[in-house]
């Protein structure tokens, strides 16, 4: 990691049906946009991994409470948009970050929610304090 760089996970939300609908043609094109982003973010530094998820369906949810776990199919919380990949990107400041992120092609159909990782210094609590 870049030492005055921060990590940000891009969390990639799309419809699943919403890509359906795309003619060969339009995903030859998409996938040279993101082949061309992830080739320009690695090179400059800013992508660390990056990956695509299998659809929602294929989601398992555990839980555990008091002993007990429970595992149900499917995501955690079932919306019109699910999500569908993760890029761990590194840049100066949540705006570059969040410019980073708008170059990934999903944003124009789906959405992509930039959050920055909590860097855990121990397991304390002063872990949790800003």
């Amino acid at each position: 990691m870049k030492e005055d760089f921060m990590q940000f996970l891009a969390l990639i939300y799309q419809n699943e049906n919403t890509p359906k609908g795309f003619s060969k043609q339009k995903w030859a094109k998409i996938y040279r946009e993101y082949s061309a982003v992830t080739n320009e973010l690695k090179e400059k530094g800013h992508l660390r991994a990056g990956y695509g998820l299998q659809p929602a369906d294929s989601a398992r949810t555990v839980r555990s409470r008091e002993g007990r776990v429970s595992v149900e199919e499917g995501p955690s919380y079932r919306t019109e948009d699910s999500l569908s990949g993760v890029n761990l990107i590194e840049a100066a400041d949540m705006e570059s970050a969040v410019q980073l992120a708008a170059k990934i092609p999903s944003a124009r159909w789906g959405s992509v929610e930039v959050r920055p990782l909590m860097e855990y210094k121990n397991t304390s609590a002063a872990t949790y304090q800003s």
